[in-house]
């Protein structure tokens, strides 16, 4: 896959740089097919209609509260769903495990190994390969597909339940937006961004 495929929501700083190091040599040296995939989902898993549905239920929780600044709410509701409405349409997968791989390979210059659940199965699927040592891990404690993307789509879009608070789109990106992102704000290590601006 490509990385503007994939929908990532996260900060722009790298969790654990130790990981992101070797994964980065691993890519940088040809070598990625040896490390287990990402596993994304579709976006479209969701129903339209529930989508919209969730902002309308946030909106009215909004407006009951009594919120103190009611229209700067509605504003980042409305915006945090939009966002991701308009993300969904260039790049239709949510990235479930893999941020340290992707952004690897990304910087390396090569497209992403990935592993698309459809279903519940595969949800279970996934959990087997990591007891057989076939990914190295998934810790997401969901029991459902549908479940564990409205968790996705929570942070994306913004908790129904919650009344106030900064807009969540502005952390959600396209894994090469992020990448791109980390690049410009010098949160790699300088090798790394050399190698990913000479590829560009």
């Amino acid at each position: 896959m490509k990385p503007g495929q994939i929908i990532v929501p996260g900060e722009y700083e790298i969790g654990n740089e130790s990981i992101l190091k070797i994964y980065f040599r691993i890519f940088d040296s040809g070598c990625g097919e040896i490390l287990p995939p990402v596993t994304v989902a579709r976006a479209d898993v969701i129903d339209p209609a529930e989508r919209k549905a969730r902002l309308d239920r946030r909106l009215a929780r909004i407006k009951s509260h009594g919120y103190p600044n009611i229209l700067y709410g509605e504003r980042v509701a409305i915006g945090d769903y939009e966002h991701i409405c308009s993300l969904i349409q260039t790049a239709p997968y949510y990235l479930l495990d893999g941020n340290h791989r992707t952004a690897a390979a990304t910087l390396a210059g090569h497209d992403i190994d990935a592993l698309e659940l459809q279903n519940d199965g595969d949800l279970l699927e996934v959990r087997r390969m990591v007891d057989r040592g076939e990914l190295f891990d998934f810790k997401r404690s969901e029991t459902s597909l549908y479940e564990l993307l409205m968790e996705f789509e929570c942070f994306c879009m913004g908790n129904e339940n919650v009344i106030s608070g900064p807009p969540n789109k502005d952390m959600v990106r396209t894994v090469e937006q992020r990448v791109e992102e980390m690049v410009r704000n010098g949160h790699l290590p300088g090798y790394m961004t050399e190698v990913f601006l000479k590829r560009k």
